[in-house]
């Protein structure tokens, strides 16, 4: 393994689970490998953590037919739609989908679009079944390694049931109306570290920063930034379907 080698990946796409080796936490779409393929990811690798999306779903994921009577409006950029998390059998249809998931030997889950129930989502009303959902994932899993993707805003009362937290363009700045890449103010991303900063002094989270590029100079400046946090981080293009080559 190269020395500069990241020690996460993060992938949606179907890639060669044979030639994915070292990593200390990978996040992949589970729907791209069975069971076999996922013992010999683990083989391979620390963790091997499953994509799932709590409040939205894909109308490309394969669990969109199960849950598509339980959806509300939709986010045009990713072709996916929210869920109603105040409906109960929607909850149960999440533990069947979840019980699936860990079936198949991962070792967790990454738990995505956490910010949709937060102040500046579009369903804020939905905050408090997003946080029972997750406390009733954690009680019928204890061991599992949950990774929560922003939503800081609710951290409070979910920080004791995720073991990490995620956060997504702290240093990069991706504008999806152009599809430019590009890097934030230094004072916007300076506020952002001071956030995470504090948030670590009262909980005791592990933290991942995931950004975006899509050349070798943002690349290599976002790393040089990065490395600066000391926390674990992954680089990608915005689409995260492939192991990024830079």
């Amino acid at each position: 393994m190269a020395q500069n080698k990241p020690k996460t990946l993060v992938c949606y796409g179907k890639i060669d689970h044979n030639k994915i080796k070292g990593y200390n936490l990978l996040v992949l779409e589970e729907s791209h490998y069975t069971k076999e393929e996922v013992d010999i990811l683990k083989s391979n690798n620390v963790k091997v953590i499953a994509y799932l999306s709590l409040a939205e779903i894909n109308a490309h994921s394969k669990y969109y037919n199960y849950l598509k009577d339980y959806t509300l409006g939709k986010n045009s950029i990713w072709n996916s739609f929210h869920l109603d998390l105040t409906s109960l059998e929607l909850k149960n249809r999440l533990h069947v989908i979840i019980d699936e998931i860990l079936g198949k030997g991962f070792d967790g889950l990454f738990l995505d679009n956490i910010d949709n129930v937060c102040n500046f989502g579009p369903n804020p009303n939905f905050k408090e079944y997003l946080i029972e959902l997750l406390k009733e994932i954690r009680n019928r899993n204890k061991d599992i390694f949950l990774i929560q993707n922003s939503g800081l805003e609710i951290i409070d009362k979910t920080y004791k049931y995720v073991n990490m937290v995620a956060l997504e363009s702290v240093i990069t700045n991706y504008n999806f109306e152009t599809n430019a890449y590009g890097l934030r103010e230094k004072s916007e991303t300076a506020n952002r570290l001071s956030d995470l900063e504090v948030l670590i002094d009262k909980y005791t989270l592990k933290i991942l920063l995931i950004e975006y590029a899509n050349k070798s100079v943002l690349y290599n400046k976002t790393k040089k930034l990065l490395l600066k946090t000391g926390y674990d981080y992954f680089i990608g293009n915005i689409d995260l379907q492939t192991i990024p080559k830079f």
